[in-house]
């Protein structure tokens, strides 16, 4: 399997979006408001396991919002295909970067 690391951020329209409903007072303001968003981050493994990428981890920062410091996510897979059905998955809510990584050789 090759790893991918790839870089994920806000996207502005989901950010207007979210702010303008918390001001209102449609949406509480916490870590995922939107419930269709709580549904895509719960079924998300799922979502993985399905097309063939074994999640290795996804990261946020501490202590910034996650629109000025992005998030990441290390992912195997086979495909490189997959990429770009993960990006589709978190449309409109996240934009993806990924790239191809491979281990540091370590001399014996």
């Amino acid at each position: 399997m090759s790893t991918y690391i790839g870089y994920f951020e806000q996207t502005e329209s989901w950010i207007t979006l979210r702010d303008q409903k918390i001001m209102s007072g449609e949406w509480e303001s916490s870590l995922i408001p939107d419930p269709d968003l709580q549904v895509k981050v719960r079924e998300f493994p799922g979502f993985l396991e399905s097309i063939g990428v074994k999640l290795i981890g996804s990261y946020v920062p501490v202590g910034q919002p996650l629109n000025e410091t992005p998030g990441i996510m290390i992912i195997e897979t086979d495909n490189p295909a997959n990429i770009q059905q993960i990006m589709f998955y978190y449309m409109p809510y996240l934009t993806y970067a990924f790239s191809l990584y491979q281990p540091v050789p370590r001399p014996v």
